[in-house]
């Protein structure tokens, strides 16, 4: 099954309650992540405990928010995303054209799309 390479990343990197890039991603103890900001948000918005938005069970005082991880990786990423001139990953077959498609059925390679063509037919 092929992917673009952009749509994969920009589900990593998008917050599930905002639906924008992260800022300050947060990592709760089940290790689903959110914006900062929106943790914040929605544990004004309820008395008790934060549930992870999820539905995963998880929950986290709302004093203990602050203390939550930030997600490094997924802040580097953004990072990286937001600057594709520097970053972007070249086909693995010919080694020039920008890899605008991911395998991830057997392959497990970026590939541009004239090689994803003759590779996939």
């Amino acid at each position: 099954m092929a992917s673009t390479f952009t749509a994969l990343v920009e589900n990593v990197i998008t917050c599930p309650i905002c639906l924008k890039h992260f800022d300050e991603p947060r990592m709760l103890p089940c290790s689903h992540t959110f914006c900062f900001q929106c943790i914040q948000q929605m544990a004004l918005q309820n008395d008790g405990p934060l549930e992870c938005p999820s539905q995963d069970g998880t929950k986290v005082e709302r004093n203990n928010i602050g203390a939550l991880l930030a997600n490094d990786a997924v802040r580097d990423l953004i990072q990286l995303f937001d600057h594709p001139e520097l970053n972007v990953p070249q086909c693995h077959r010919c080694e020039t054209n920008k890899a605008e498609h991911w395998c991830d059925s057997d392959c497990k390679r970026c590939f541009c799309t004239t090689c994803w063509n003759v590779i996939h037919e």
